[in-house]
């Protein structure tokens, strides 16, 4: 749903000034317009891992909403995932799109404070930016968050990503070779020498 409730905003310390919230919302679970995929993908690893399913990746493309702007946004959770795991997910992603000029830089405290980055390990997430442009976040959600959504788990990391804002840069010109004339051959060959003989 691209619905949320107050209470699910407060438990990530999202605060309510850039919120978008409905006059006459039809319950106290449907009151604000999601500002970040990943607390709805939260709510899917908790259920899962009360039906005993477990090591559980999840991806979600939808639309985020703030006062001033709504984007398509790509989230991806996964548990029992180290940080590097899915850095090198999303490094392979960018790859694919023939995105190279992009780089990573650490979540700054301001930054963390306000917004979906609260959810995230301090020191322990980072801000995907191309030509300076702030694209998403990556990063490894923190234990007092996990806890808050009834999550034992241990290594879950998240991303999200402004797809409007990554369409700008996809470089979809692609070089197609020929298939190959001839059928690849395989050969095991096999030498006899005498012992003396070292390598």
């Amino acid at each position: 749903y691209s619905l949320l409730s107050q209470e699910i905003l407060k438990k990530a310390k999202i605060g309510p000034e850039n919120n978008v919230c409905l006059e006459n919302p039809l319950s106290v679970d449907q009151e604000i317009l999601r500002p970040t995929l990943i607390l709805g993908l939260l709510n899917t690893l908790c259920r899962n891992l009360e039906l005993g399913n477990s090591s559980g990746a999840f991806f979600e493309i939808g639309d985020c909403f703030r006062r001033d702007s709504e984007a398509r946004t790509l989230g991806i959770l996964a548990e029992k995932a180290k940080l590097l795991e899915l850095k090198g997910s999303l490094e392979l992603l960018l790859e694919k799109l023939g995105i190279k000029d992009y780089e990573f830089s650490a979540l700054g405290q301001a930054k963390r404070a306000a917004g979906p980055g609260a959810i995230f390990q301090e020191g322990g997430a980072a801000v995907l930016l191309i030509n300076g442009e702030e694209l998403g976040l990556i990063g490894a959600l923190s234990r007092e968050m996990l806890l808050s959504f009834k999550i034992e788990a241990e290594d879950v990391s998240a991303l999200e990503i402004n797809l409007d804002k990554l369409k700008r840069y996809v470089n979809f010109q692609k070089i197609y070779l020929h298939l190959p004339k001839y059928p690849s051959v395989l050969r095991d060959v096999s030498l006899l020498v005498e012992e003396g003989v070292s390598y």
